[in-house]
């Protein structure tokens, strides 16, 4: 019965629309354009398939609803109803965009995401050739490109980077060269955007994954990124040098540190305010313009911090992942979103799981300083791989009902070779 449903010419071609959807998706990820209708379709075309797969053998899915009750907890806001349902409604498709990947598509998985990884090193090679021509003054300070944020475009940059380290060998020969060439291309693109959130990140995922799984080539690629930031740092301008100096000789005296501490005292006052169950996250702008008109006084006389006082300057969320997720879902969603990655990063395996604590890795590092959630790429970026490693063991777990029900279009085809199938698994 299942194999018939699977089998489907209906189900067929949702199946190619999720593949087209999806690869969309990456390209649009990477160009920082349109990303919104491909996340939504890509994500509610495998949900539909996942449905359909999964209805007459339930068990096996199980695993599958432990991030659930966290996307229900965002999507409810016990501490500000509904607030964060958007939220909520982007970490759904993501998952399940996630999932539909390596659920449905897993002989182009590898594929599909060098999308990704080709689209950013397209989008810097033609962005920065027109400023070269047009707006040589683009890069007396951070670069940001059609990104409009040098953040959003470094954690793009990152991503790219933890796709060639985990994908590149499994990829054909050519795009294998290629791969070579876009990871060198996002460095490159990541320490010009002076991100320093996104240098934490790189850091702290980079160093704990060597650690863990390269502990004996550890010194060798210390060495090499001494070097790297050795022969970077001279190439950036000198506001931008003085910045990260600064940063690590005298932290307390840099604004936006001391602005970042501002916000996360405000934030942590709302969460002291609802401890269990939050305040919503979308809520943060209007307590913190609040909070500060009405303890403006008492957090000036505070000496760390700098809380301007200018209450129509509104700050979208406190710019810490973990100050966040304590303030908009409280301990109750925080708990929820720590066991949602649990059994994903225990029972997922390969490359997929490799992906996966990289992804999560940068994700802590970065979230130190900063978070990016409340917009499509940034919810992406969370769940996604997550959705993946969740995908990978539900593929293992109904391979039986799939391998023969899997889409065969000559265009899927002619993306793939019989390389980097044979070592998908």
């Amino acid at each position: 019965m299942l194999y018939r449903s699977l089998q489907n010419p209906a189900t067929r071609l949702c199946t190619s629309f999720l593949f087209f959807s999806t690869s969309a998706l990456m390209l649009a990820l990477g160009l920082h354009f349109g990303v919104k209708p491909a996340l939504y379709s890509s994500g509610i075309a495998s949900f539909l398939l996942t449905c359909l797969l999964i209805s007459s053998e339930p068990k096996k899915a199980l695993l599958l609803l432990t991030p659930i009750p966290f996307i229900l907890f965002v999507l409810i806001t016990p501490g500000a109803p509904f607030a964060d349902a958007r939220i909520a409604g982007r970490l759904a498709c993501a998952l399940f965009a996630g999932v539909g990947l390596q659920l449905f598509l897993t002989r182009y998985s590898h594929n599909t995401l060098f999308l990704l990884a080709a689209a950013l090193s397209i989008s810097v090679i033609t962005g920065c050739t027109y400023s070269l021509i047009s707006h040589p003054e683009i890069f007396n300070d951070r670069l940001s490109l059609h990104f409009n944020n040098p953040q959003y475009l470094a954690f793009t940059a990152a991503i790219t980077i933890f796709i060639c380290i985990c994908y590149a060998q499994t990829l054909p020969k050519i795009l294998k060269h290629i791969s070579y060439v876009i990871a060198p291309i996002a460095a490159f693109t990541i320490m010009l955007t002076v991100s320093r959130s996104t240098y934490v990140g790189l850091l702290f995922s980079c160093g704990i994954y060597t650690l863990i799984f390269h502990a004996n080539k550890i010194w060798k690629y210390a060495l090499i990124a001494i070097l790297l930031l050795a022969i970077a740092f001279p190439l950036l301008p000198a506001q931008q040098q003085n910045r990260l100096t600064n940063t690590i000789s005298a932290p307390l005296q840099d604004r936006n540190i001391r602005t970042r501490l501002g916000m996360w005292y405000s934030a942590l006052q709302g969460f002291s305010e609802s401890p269990i169950l939050g305040n919503g996250l979308r809520s943060f702008t209007d307590f913190d313009i609040q909070y500060r008109s009405s303890h403006l006084q008492e957090l000036k006389k505070v000496s760390y911090l700098t809380v301007s006082d200018d209450l129509t300057h509104r700050w979208p969320h406190p710019h810490s992942l973990y100050v966040s997720s304590l303030f908009g879902w409280g301990i109750s969603g925080s708990m929820l979103l720590i066991l949602a990655f649990i059994p994903a990063i225990r029972f997922s395996k390969g490359r997929t799981k490799h992906f996966l604590i990289l992804v999560t890795l940068f994700n802590l590092g970065y979230g130190l300083t900063d978070v990016y959630i409340k917009s499509d790429e940034g919810a992406f970026f969370l769940f996604f791989p997550l959705g993946m490693a969740y995908g990978s063991i539900l593929y293992e777990r109904y391979s039986d009902a799939l391998k023969d029900s899997l889409p065969e279009p000559k265009l899927l085809n002619a993306f793939t070779d019989k390389t980097a199938c044979s070592n998908l698994k």
